[in-house]
Formats: C-alpha cells, sequence, structure tokens
C-alpha cells in the first residue's frame, strides 16, 4: 500500500466518521444567583464545546443563544439540524458554594438523557471544571463520579509535594523549664541559680505533603531544632475547609522526637529533652492554591512524653510546589 493510497484510506475513514457522527449544539451558560458577563459566557462555552470536540465522538456546534427549558433548547435544535442540544447553568447558592447543572436533550423525541451536578467552593477553577463535565458527559457518567476516578475538578495530580519552612517554638508548662532539676542541682553543685527562663527554639522543616484529595492530606514533616539540635519526625493529616486561593485548614497528628541526650549541667539545666512520642494539633492557611507555588502559615500546639513532658506551641511560615494538574 502505498503513500498516498493510505492518506486517501484515512480521509475517507475521517470523512465518514464526521458525517455519521451525532451533532451536538452546545448553548451558553445560563447563571441563577451569579453574574457572568456576556464574554466570559461566550469563552466558557466555545471551552465546552472544544473538549466535547476534543474527544472525537461528536459533531460540535456552538450556539449564541441561552435556554432555560427543554422545550426552548428542542427549538434551538431543530433551528440548527442538530440531534442532541446540551444546556445547563451556573448557580450560587452562598459566598464560596456554587454548583453546574447540566442537562443533554435528544431533539427527536425530547428526552433529556443525561443530567449532572457538580459543586464548586470556587470560581477560581471553573475551567478545569468545565473540562471535567465535558468528559463526563461524552463517557456518560456523573461529574462526582469522574471527579474521583480522575482526582480531577480542584484535585491535584503530585502525589508527593515538597515544601521548606522556617518556624520558631514556644515552649510552655512548667516541665519544659527543667524546674523540677533545679533542686537536684542545686544539692549537687550548692550553689543557687535564678529561676530558669522560657525556652524558645528556631525550628528548620522538610516537607514532603501527600494529597490523598482535594481537601485531604497528609504531610511527613522533617523537623530540625536549630537551637538544641533536636530532630523530629511529623506527622499529621491535614482537612482544608476551601479550595480558593485563601485555604484555611485544621490538622491533627502524631510525632516522634530524636533529640539528643542532655547533659545536667549548671549552664543548660533548663533545656528541654527532644526525644519522646507525641501528639500534635494545629491549623493554618495556604495561600495561592490555584497556582504551582503555595505559601503556607501554620500554628501548632505539641506535646511530648518522655522524661520531662515537653510542651510547645510553634509559628511555621514556608513555600509548597505544588502543580496543579490540567486535563
Amino acid at each position: 500500500m502505498n503513500k498516498i493510497y493510505k492518506i486517501k484510506v484515512i480521509f475517507f475513514f475521517f470523512l465518514y466518521s464526521v458525517l455519521h457522527s451525532e451533532k451536538i449544539l452546545v448553548l451558553p451558560w445560563n447563571s441563577l444567583g451569579i453574574d457572568i458577563e456576556p464574554t466570559k459566557n461566550k469563552v466558557l462555552t466555545k471551552l465546552f464545546a472544544g473538549e466535547i470536540a476534543k474527544l472525537g465522538k461528536y459533531q460540535v456546534i456552538e450556539g449564541t443563544e441561552i435556554c432555560e427549558d427543554v422545550e426552548c433548547a428542542i427549538e434551538k435544535g431543530k433551528e440548527k439540524d442538530a440531534q442532541i442540544v446540551i444546556f445547563g447553568s451556573i448557580n450560587a447558592l452562598e459566598f464560596d458554594k456554587y454548583f453546574f447543572d447540566l442537562k443533554a436533550v435528544q431533539v427527536s423525541n425530547g428526552e433529556v438523557f443525561y443530567f449532572t451536578q457538580y459543586p464548586l467552593e470556587s470560581l477560581e477553577n471553573i475551567d478545569v471544571a468545565i473540562k471535567l463535565l465535558a468528559k463526563s458527559f461524552v463517557l456518560g457518567k456523573q461529574a462526582e463520579e469522574v471527579a474521583l476516578e480522575e482526582e480531577g475538578g480542584w484535585r491535584r495530580k503530585a502525589r508527593l509535594a515538597p515544601s521548606v519552612k522556617i518556624g520558631y517554638n514556644y515552649f510552655v508548662g512548667k516541665n519544659s523549664y527543667r524546674k523540677e532539676h533545679t533542686e537536684d542541682i542545686i544539692k549537687k553543685t550548692g550553689e543557687q541559680f535564678a529561676e530558669p527562663q522560657p525556652q524558645r527554639a528556631f525550628n528548620l522543616d522538610f516537607v514532603f505533603t501527600y494529597f490523598m484529595t482535594n481537601v485531604l492530606t497528609v504531610d511527613f514533616d522533617f523537623r530540625f531544632e536549630i537551637s538544641y539540635r533536636g530532630i523530629q519526625m511529623i506527622v499529621p493529616v491535614n482537612y482544608f475547609f476551601y479550595q480558593s486561593n485563601f485555604s484555611p485548614f485544621v490538622q491533627g497528628g502524631v510525632l516522634f522526637g530524636f533529640g539528643p541526650t542532655k547533659k545536667e549541667s549548671v549552664h543548660d539545666f533548663w533545656s528541654s529533652e527532644r526525644d519522646g512520642f507525641g501528639f500534635v494539633l494545629g491549623g493554618g492557611i495556604l495561600f495561592f492554591r490555584k497556582y504551582d507555588f503555595n505559601l503556607i502559615f501554620n500554628s501548632r500546639y505539641t506535646i511530648i512524653f518522655n522524661k520531662i513532658n515537653d510542651q510547645g506551641i510553634s509559628f511555621v511560615f514556608g513555600i509548597l510546589w505544588a502543580p496543579t494538574e490540567k486535563y
């Protein structure tokens, strides 16, 4: 088979598939509780139509008029000689609560053969949601089902997102000052000491964040205490409330400390130990989440169960690299 013949065969099958594939009319999005500029709506419609066409199953044409009901959609479909009409709306329930409503109707009999809804907590990722809806329609599945399968929508494909953070640890509780050792040292040395001072420590954290879903992550935090040379591994689970550029979260987890043994001396009798098993509770905010690089602020309360039962409040600030996933 020569090259020209191959090209003719490919062209024939392409032409045949185009002529015999169903024609879909995609109408502009209606909006309820939210104002969408006509130009932006046209871009969103074009994006949605383009995503369906890209999947190669249908001929896709774009409409110019909005329809709110099936009767209107059927009328527009007949005007454009389309077999299927897709129309829908973008709806706002309240601040940071939106959802898509999408229907596909068969022009010949007026049957709504496909219907799905998809919630959003931010319109910043509306382009990703539209791609998800297009894929859901072509597959004949519910949008949330496809989101779970593909970890789409606002979910990230970055399995392990690294970050570097710098923190400040403020130790609390009388045991963290090593007061219980003061009397022992006085007996050994015969010297009187002033009240031990509260401890402070700067920390350097190397963290790998595992994105299980768009709202649930696990951190593997390797912390190095600069002042006292302690090493800790902190493993908290984080829950995010919003998927926007301002994403507050709460966390809870465990801590494993590997701090060096401290000498009982007149110079460091108030220095706390870092070894032992502990718990972590806290929260924070992730900034610029829709970008590949995010800023993160985190505050934590920790307690380590060792000889001294260290307790501390820490404040951590860092930068996280978590590339967003596009279809």
